[in-house]
């Protein structure tokens, strides 16, 4: 195809050619014309017009060859120069680049890499790349190289590549560097994969992660020794509540034991010598005696819980709370308090320490609501969404949720103003004369039921009632509301 620049050169070729080769022949015209260099034939001469023709276009042909070849040479010179782009980013590329032929010599290295490897260009070319590779770590370049040759031959393009395996250099000053390094692969013009290695400096953030690290260990032999001083600690504390045990347990309970033998000396003795005020006084130190008796009980209970070997069993909550509320209504005389008591879902936990839970809570309903004209305790069940206690937030569907046991009373009731106060040991929202006590029994059914992961809660007003609610952790879950 003719370029505008051609048909320009064809048209001004003429006046141009024509005095510039004027010196030519007839004859030279004739066989340049016929492109044949023989002498033409006698009585053959060719006319002036025909030769002036094939010379104008012989002198067109020669501007054209030296118009492609300055194209050419321009062509050159930009490719050239493209050539030189590519190697200047190449040696200057923040990620070193080598490649290796089919048998892992390297053929190929940028500048960066040598840089790296604190060597010259040619302590790397013909050198196999493994030989680089710190010797534990070469598995993991092996096993990246014979996936990237195993991804060529089964069609992946030189856009493939491995995934970015970390390793370990040997610089040829001996030191040692770490890279993530990837490789794709490249087709030769054998037929053979060659593979394009990249590499990244990573030593930097391995330095940063080995720091990490090392705080780490530091910390975490920090927090190890102070979990060994705070478990000596706790291992003193023990011993000295088991002292302190031993000492309520024998220490306080003789002279207590002594004030009751001689009361009942007096009593059985001495009893015609009192009038009603002293026989009044005898019983009053008799009851106390039998409240710090009962202290006594409740404080050891109280202590030995924590240190108390749980064992999870599945428990049935409907029969426990009929066992329960039997025991305690045969120990009140003339017991009027009527038990509504719904099908409980099953709980698990420790069998004898639920049983204090149900124990302590109802022997509080009956004696709440003992002044009540007509008292009845209500034991059921709901299900709340965790972490709420409020029976009148029901789950959603899809929600985790809880079973929430619940024992209500039409008694007393409290003011919640102090319910912060309830749980709390030797804390009492009623006097001593109206409702007898010692002010433990609901601070152990708060430790008995967060030693078994749930939670209790209480609501309650003045002369209406008061409502226990409590959880019993994982085990305690129910499919359906009742």
């Amino acid at each position: 195809m003719v370029s505008q620049r051609q048909v320009a050169a064809r048209e001004s070729a003429s006046p141009q050619m024509k005095t510039r080769h004027p010196a030519r022949s007839t004859a030279d015209l004739w066989r340049a014309q016929q492109g044949d260099a023989r002498e033409p034939a006698q009585g053959s001469v060719p006319d002036p017009e025909s030769i002036h023709r094939r010379l104008n276009e012989l002198q067109v042909y020669q501007v054209e060859l030296e118009l492609q070849n300055e194209e050419l040479r321009e062509t050159q010179q930009q490719l050239e120069a493209a050539q030189q782009r590519y190697r200047d980013l190449y040696d200057q590329a923040p990620v070193g680049y080598c490649s290796v032929n089919q048998r892992g010599l390297v053929f190929e290295v940028n500048r960066t890499l040598v840089t790296w490897m604190r060597g010259e260009h040619g302590d790397l070319l013909s050198r196999p790349f493994a030989s680089l590779v710190v010797e534990s770590d070469r598995h993991s370049y092996q096993r990246a190289l014979h996936q990237m040759r195993e991804a060529a031959s089964s069609g992946a393009t030189s856009s493939s590549a491995t995934e970015p395996c970390e390793l370990r250099l040997r610089r040829f000053d001996g030191t040692l560097t770490w890279v993530q390094l990837g490789a794709s692969p490249v087709i030769n013009e054998a037929g053979e994969v060659d593979l394009r290695l990249a590499l990244t400096d990573i030593e930097p953030r391995i330095a940063v992660q080995h720091r990490s690290d090392q705080v780490a260990a530091r910390l975490t032999a920090e927090l190890e020794q102070r979990v060994m001083e705070r478990t000596g600690d706790l291992t003193m504390v023990n011993q000295e509540l088991e002292a302190f045990s031993y000492s309520v347990s024998h220490d306080l309970r003789a002279p207590l034991r002594g004030v009751s033998g001689y009361l009942r000396m007096l009593e059985e003795d001495c009893a015609a010598l009192f009038d009603a005020n002293g026989i009044r006084l005898m019983a009053l130190i008799g009851g106390e005696t039998r409240r710090m008796g009962q202290l006594i009980d409740d404080l050891l209970a109280f202590s030995r819980l924590s240190r108390t070997k749980m064992v999870p069993i599945s428990v049935d909550m409907t029969e426990l709370t009929k066992a329960v509320f039997a025991e305690l209504s045969s120990q009140v005389p003339g017991a009027r308090a009527q038990l509504e008591l719904a099908q409980l879902p099953a709980a698990t936990g420790d069998l004898p320490i639920i049983r204090q839970v149900l124990g302590n809570l109802l022997d509080n309903a009956l004696k709440f609501s003992s002044h009540a004209a007509s008292p009845v305790i209500e034991v059921s069940w709901s299900l709340a969404p965790r972490p709420a206690l409020d029976a009148a937030i029901a789950p959603t569907a899809g929600q985790p949720s809880d079973v929430v046991y619940h024992v209500r009373d039409n008694g007393a009731g409290f003011d919640e103003r102090y319910l912060g106060k309830l749980f709390g040991v030797f804390q009492r929202l009623h006097g001593d004369a109206e409702f007898p006590g010692t002010g433990v029994g609901l601070a152990l059914v708060q430790r008995i039921v967060q030693r078994h992961g749930g939670r209790v809660f209480a609501r309650g007003t003045v002369g209406g009632g008061a409502t226990f609610s409590f959880t019993l952790g994982s085990g305690d879950r129910a499919p359906t509301h009742p």
